[in-house]
């Protein structure tokens, strides 16, 4: 069989399966009437608009705002250490990934770098 007639057999097979493979997969999408606010991501949003309540459905937060002000989320306690400026998040232990893994401060490190 030459190369050209392999090369669209293979096509057209890829081209038959295609819908079923994609009959199966669930398409979810986060979006407001304004639009789309771009890739999700904790730093890439508009602090004031629906992108930041949209991306509380994907990335939880340290803390939470409320109407009554800052509340706990993974973080359960927090403080302002002034001679540092800088605060120190007591994490909420019984916080876990997907897979049962404990939530670390190596975590946070690594979503913020």
């Amino acid at each position: 069989m030459s190369r050209l007639v392999k090369i669209l057999c293979t096509a057209i097979l890829i081209s038959l399966l295609l819908p079923a493979v994609a009959e199966e997969i669930a398409v979810y999408t986060i979006a407001d009437t304004t639009g789309d606010w771009g890739y999700p991501s904790p730093y890439l949003h508009y602090s004031r608009g629906p992108g930041y309540v949209r991306m509380s459905f994907i990335f939880d937060t340290l803390v939470w705002k409320d109407q009554n002000g800052f509340v706990p989320a993974l973080a359960e306690s927090w403080e302002y250490l002034e001679g540092e400026n800088a605060y120190l998040f007591n994490l909420n232990p019984n916080v876990k990934w997907h897979d049962g893994e404990p939530f670390t401060a190596n975590d946070v490190v690594f979503t913020i770098n």
